[in-house]
């Protein structure tokens, strides 16, 4: 396996440049949330009134940014804890309803490519209908109208329609709270984000189960939009970061996608007795699987290693 080396990224200061630790957090979290409230309503058209998986995978990445960002600032005294709190929980079913959309897709991209390899086919063909496909499409069908008819909703509706007002109105209005900096808060906050990282030591051990992977996944995505979040987009060094996380995010996002594919085509079995391309498919899936669950040690190695602490570390005492 190939894996690019964690260097070290120095970045030269120069001399009166503003830190941006020190800019009032207010001010960066307002515009964060507004611009993943802004990519949310851009794909709203696309989702709504076409069939575009990559508006929904889009617009689910949007939101899971948008809900990890609202939680780290509704711990702070410069966001309204109580209508931070709310607007997650008021997109919690679109993304939830989202996920399953981006689930099916997966598969379904997963199950053109098994028959494409199975016919030994590496370029673009007709890909034949058959029963498995019928279910998959439809239930991506109900579950893309599940994502349509909440996106009708008033509520959704409301905290769509005005990014900048929607963001806004988490503001604190306490004078105390609105003179946060970011580097009052920001250091604490990814530091804490690592180290719940680093709790899942035992899970890449080969006897640890999946769950425990697809938690891992989470935390390692919660760190690296709290980095979005707290740094500078042009910051070479939380870029690198966020390349590490992102890069064992992925890989364990495809033994998730594994994960579910067997859940559900195990559950479709009884429904497709003589299916021999369900079958066929299903073991490809658990080898896959097992694959793997093998490989994630060197993911694990340089997230877990010395530079990228050092890294996190320099980044957090520049600010």
């Amino acid at each position: 396996m190939n894996m690019p080396a964690h260097g070290r990224v120095k970045e030269p200061e120069t001399a009166g440049e503003a830190r941006f630790g020190d800019e009032l957090l207010r001010v960066v979290g307002m515009e964060a949330l507004r611009k993943q409230l802004a990519n949310v309503r851009e794909q709203i058209a696309p989702v709504r009134e076409g069939d575009d998986a990559e508006a929904v995978h889009q617009m689910r990445v949007a939101i899971r940014r948008l809900r990890t960002m609202t939680r780290l600032l509704a711990d702070t005294s410069a966001f309204r804890r109580g209508r931070a709190t709310r607007l997650r929980r008021r997109l919690r079913p679109l993304a939830r309803r989202l996920g399953d959309v981006r689930d099916l897709d997966i598969l379904l991209k997963r199950l053109d490519e098994y028959e494409c390899e199975s016919d030994g086919d590496s370029g673009d063909v007709a890909i034949s209908p058959n029963p498995l496909r019928g279910e998959l499409l439809e239930r991506r069908a109900r579950a893309l109208h599940d994502v349509r008819q909440t996106l009708r909703q008033g509520t959704t509706r409301k905290l769509l329609r005005h990014p900048r007002r929607t963001a806004r109105r988490l503001v604190s209005r306490d004078p105390e709270g609105r003179r946060t900096l970011v580097r009052q808060v920001a250091g604490s906050a990814l530091w804490s984000h690592y180290e719940a990282t680093m709790g899942f030591a035992d899970a890449v051990a080969d006897a640890g189960p999946t769950e425990r992977l697809h938690a891992l996944r989470i935390v390692c995505k919660q760190l690296r939009y709290a980095l979005e979040l707290f740094s500078k987009e042009d910051d070479p060094r939380a870029k690198a970061l966020e390349a590490t996380l992102k890069e064992t995010q992925d890989y364990l996002g495809d033994l998730q996608d594994s994960v579910f594919a067997i859940g559900l085509l195990t559950q479709l079995r009884p429904r497709f007795p003589n299916d021999p391309l369900l079958d066929d498919f299903l073991s490809a899936q658990e080898a896959r699987r097992d694959d793997l669950r093998r490989g994630v040690a060197p993911y694990w190695e340089k997230l877990s290693g010395q530079p990228f602490r050092q890294e996190l570390a320099a980044l957090i005492a520049e600010m």
